[in-house]
């Protein structure tokens, strides 16, 4: 998952409304006493890569328990899994950024491209944009397409999920309106990737994958999915499934449950 919503996915959201839950993949709230978890393991292993081009051997397997469940950006789980398969059980890809070259707002002609040298990101936006509660939710809007926007979600969810985004950020409240601080490292690789320079390349992928998303997600588009899905040729099983009346906000709409029983049963 990309973009604001794979950041704020990761934000710390208490399920006081039933289409919230928390997706935070460490222990603890990683504000104060943060403890190690599975994602400390994995950020070093990045640094590890092949010399010989030859795959690991994989080690034994232990049982899977709720620990060995990590949640990362699409992008990252795909690098990863590419370089080390062994380490990896099973890869779901929610709304992947893959091979598709003519992304309107990622790729050529949008605002990450340096207009002077078109083949470069643009690195005058700097190490961070800030988002408010309207561009998002903007953005949200504009992915649903029937008028009412909450036959896709509860009325109360975009306020609820923003709230919580901006408590992530201690100088939300510094700017008016209140804004969160979001990193442009996930736009510059989402640049290369929308521009014929992929990051990874899902050949290498060796563990059972299941690719998914929302029908009217514009971050990930069909042929994005039909180019993982076709590279994924050493993919043991591989299923591609498209949520219905969803969005790139899926997680937090009405079709939720669809979703994570589509992603539980694989």
């Amino acid at each position: 998952m990309g973009g604001l919503a794979g950041e704020a996915r990761l934000c710390r959201l208490d399920g006081r409304l039933p289409q919230l839950r928390r997706f935070d993949a460490r222990e603890g709230d990683g504000r104060a006493g943060r403890k190690h978890s599975a994602a400390d393991a994995l950020v070093p292993g990045l640094a590890r890569h092949r010399s010989d081009g030859e795959p690991h051997q994989a080690e034994p397997r232990r049982a899977e328990s709720d620990a060995d469940r990590l949640v990362v950006g699409a992008m990252l789980a795909g690098y990863y899994a590419s370089l080390h398969s062994e380490n990896v059980h099973k890869l779901v890809f929610y709304a992947p950024l893959y091979s598709f070259n003519d992304h309107t707002n990622l790729g050529p002609g949008s605002a990450l491209q340096n207009k002077r040298k078109p083949y470069e990101f643009n690195f005058a936006l700097g190490a961070y944009r800030v988002a408010s509660e309207a561009a998002n939710t903007g953005r949200w809007n504009g992915e649903i397409p029937v008028e009412n926007k909450d036959e896709y979600r509860d009325a109360a969810v975009p306020s609820a999920f923003w709230a919580e985004c901006l408590a992530t950020d201690p100088t939300s409240n510094t700017r008016n309106p209140p804004s969160l601080r979001a990193p442009n490292g996930v736009l510059e690789d989402s640049f290369y990737q929308a521009t014929g320079r992929p990051l990874w390349n899902a050949s290498s992928i060796y563990v059972p994958t299941l690719v998914i998303a929302g029908a009217y997600d514009t971050w990930s588009y069909p042929e994005d999915r039909a180019g993982l899905m076709r590279d994924l040729v050493h993919a043991p099983v591989k299923r591609s499934i498209l949520i219905p009346d969803a969005t790139h906000f899926v997680l937090f709409e009405k079709n939720a449950l669809s979703f994570s029983r589509k992603c539980s049963s694989f």
